[in-house]
């Protein structure tokens, strides 16, 4: 018969299934979550600005000049404000563990976050002192797109990320999810630069019914596409999401 003492302290080894198989809750670990939780609002709040400015507009018919354009500064505060807020969760992400294979990625991200919020920047800060011309927009016009792709590259980075993260702390089931974000992500890359080239040809075919036929399966291709969108990027927020409440739970745990 095996006695228990009761003045023994209770064991703190961490749950299995909950802190995969008793991966230790690190400092740094802890940083990479509240990056995380930084890099959500951020996101909200671009959202939440894109969408709800617009809206207030059509609902409240806020035409005349005081309110369109406070509403339009808000709008400007809101996104500039979720950009900055995701541009410092990533800085504190990258603080992540070195075993993890996953501190690269996230500072390759936040150089191409720091890119194209540059280039965002410089939009509104070139027409405001009025420089309408000269090297500045002529840079800017040029290299738009590859702002955008610098942007879209650093979320892939960030998806990688969040996958290395996941499989450091032993969670099959958001590594899983990270795979399945990056696949997604990989198949709506592709699928634009396709659309595009397909509504190009369209539109140089010579037969008018041919062309309106092809320009018609264009536009449910486009419309497909954005949906895929909406669900692939839904998946990014959700894991970066799970993934920092995932490490959270697990240094309560260990507490």
């Amino acid at each position: 018969m095996v006695e228990i003492n009761p003045y023994q302290a209770p064991s703190t080894l961490p749950v299995e299934h909950e802190t995969g198989s008793g991966v230790v809750v690190t400092p740094e670990l802890l940083r990479v979550a509240a990056g995380l939780r930084y890099i959500n609002h951020g996101i909200n709040s671009v959202i939440l600005s894109f969408i709800g400015g617009p809206a207030l507009i059509l609902v409240f018919q806020f035409t005349q000049f005081p309110a369109f354009a406070i509403i339009g500064i808000l709008m400007g505060i809101g996104i500039l404000g979720g950009l900055a807020c995701i541009w410092v969760g990533h800085l504190v992400c990258t603080a992540a563990p070195e075993q993890s294979r996953a501190k690269g990625l996230i500072t390759a991200a936040l150089i191409l976050q720091s890119i194209g919020i540059f280039g965002i920047l410089a939009s509104f800060i070139t027409p405001a002192f009025g420089i309408n011309g000269g090297p500045i927009p002529i840079i800017l016009v040029s290299t738009s797109w590859l702002m955008l792709i610098a942007w879209v590259a650093s979320f892939f980075l960030t998806a990688g990320f969040l996958k290395r993260i996941n499989q450091f702390i032993d969670n099959e089931d958001l590594t899983r999810a990270g795979r399945s974000t990056i696949q997604w992500m990989i198949t709506i890359a592709v699928g634009y630069p396709c659309m595009i080239i397909f509504t190009r040809v369209a539109r140089t075919t010579g037969n008018i019914a041919a062309q309106g036929s092809l320009l018609t399966i264009t536009t449910i291709a486009a419309v497909a596409l954005f949906v895929l969108t909406i669900v692939a990027f839904a998946k990014f927020t959700g894991l970066i999401t799970r993934t920092s409440r995932t490490i959270t739970r697990m240094a309560a745990l260990e507490g």
